[in-house]
């Protein structure tokens, strides 16, 4: 099932949030950015949970200081540039998939969300220079009720503590293409798991947020907030799979 709701104008144009609903599972994006703003997965009670950190307020999309669920290049993000790809995105719908696209003259953006089961697809596309990637900030208390301290992340066979003093992003190699990476909350039992297919994996803990804006419910953004993950590298593929509670 797929759902339309109308946030605002931006220029006189219409912003909405698009919502893909596959039994338990749900992604939301708009098409600002292409921002996902959403990703609601059953816990291990089978209560709903939003497993992302979004805006309280919508109009924060227009500039994503945080860049949350932002469409990215990831060469500048490396690069520590200006690395936001933020244009008013075309979206066409396709049964499980949410279809964003940018042209401008010859050139073209297209991203693709796809709801496949428990697994989230993003599939990137263009005939630019860009290396297309995302960033998805996690915390898997749902809706935001706690904090990241008792996550568990594991990329290959390391532990990674999420409590070390991280400046912007920390970047990972995962040379093995049978490695994982693994975030879960034993509390309630969500688990994200992505095949990592020799992938670079930057992650934030959110050192730079700050309790000048609002996230979720009206919650006030600081340190520990969220597990920021953002994948790329120069073997980065043309998409991203995310599987959720099976590993």
């Amino acid at each position: 099932m797929i759902e339309i709701r109308y946030i605002f104008d931006w220029d006189h144009k219409p912003v909405n949030e698009y919502t893909i609903k596959n039994g338990r599972y749900q992604i939301s994006a708009i098409n600002i950015g292409a921002a996902i703003t959403k990703i609601i997965v059953p816990n291990k009670h089978d209560k709903l949970e939003n497993i992302t950190l979004r805006y309280f307020d919508y109009k924060d999309y227009k500039n994503n200081k945080f860049l949350l669920g932002s469409l990215i290049d990831y060469q500048k993000f490396i690069d520590h540039q200006n690395c936001q790809i933020n244009n008013y995105f075309e979206c066409v719908l396709d049964q499980n998939t949410i279809i964003f696209k940018y042209d401008i003259e010859d050139k073209y953006i297209k991203v693709k969300y796809s709801l496949l089961d428990n697994n989230i697809l993003i599939e990137y596309d263009t005939n630019s220079d860009l290396l297309l990637s995302n960033v998805i900030y996690f915390n898997l208390t749902g809706n935001l009720k706690g904090d990241i301290k008792d996550h568990n992340l594991l990329i290959g066979n390391d532990v990674v503590d999420l409590l070390q003093d991280i400046e912007n992003f920390k970047r990972f190699e995962v040379t093995n293409e049978n490695e994982l990476m693994l975030l879960n909350l034993e509390e309630n039992g969500i688990k994200v798991a992505l095949d990592s297919i020799e992938r670079n994996i930057s992650i934030s803990n959110g050192k730079d947020f700050n309790k000048m804006f609002y996230i979720n419910k009206k919650i006030e953004a600081v340190i520990y907030s969220g597990v920021g993950i953002v994948i790329g590298g120069n073997k980065f593929n043309k998409f991203v799979n995310y599987e959720f509670n099976k590993v």
